[in-house]
């Protein structure tokens, strides 16, 4: 039995996003991207994505986690976070109280 299994990749449509100029990527966060479609490749997401949307969220993510990006700027450093330990803090999710 023979078969063939083709997969597009997402780098090239990675690329295209770097020349965005609304976007405006810098070379780490595009290397962050990249990094984040390689790890892609340990999941089924090539198989049940395509590779245009893997493209997109690698470099959403990557602008969102990446330390010193635009959009850590407006974030709360986690030591200004204060975090309430009330035991009733989850009933309005349906927690036990």
């Amino acid at each position: 039995m023979r078969s063939q299994l083709i997969v597009w990749h997402p780098y090239r449509t990675l690329l295209e996003l770097k020349d965005n100029q609304d976007l405006k990527l810098n070379s780490d966060e595009l290397g962050l991207a990249w990094c984040i479609i390689n790890d892609s490749y340990m999941t089924d997401l090539p198989l049940t994505c395509s590779p245009h949307l893997i493209a997109v969220i690698a470099v959403f993510l990557a602008i969102i986690f990446y330390p010193g990006s635009k959009a850590n700027g407006s974030r709360q450093q986690p030591s200004d976070v204060q975090i309430s330990m009330e035991p009733n803090t989850f009933s309005s999710m349906g927690g036990r109280p």
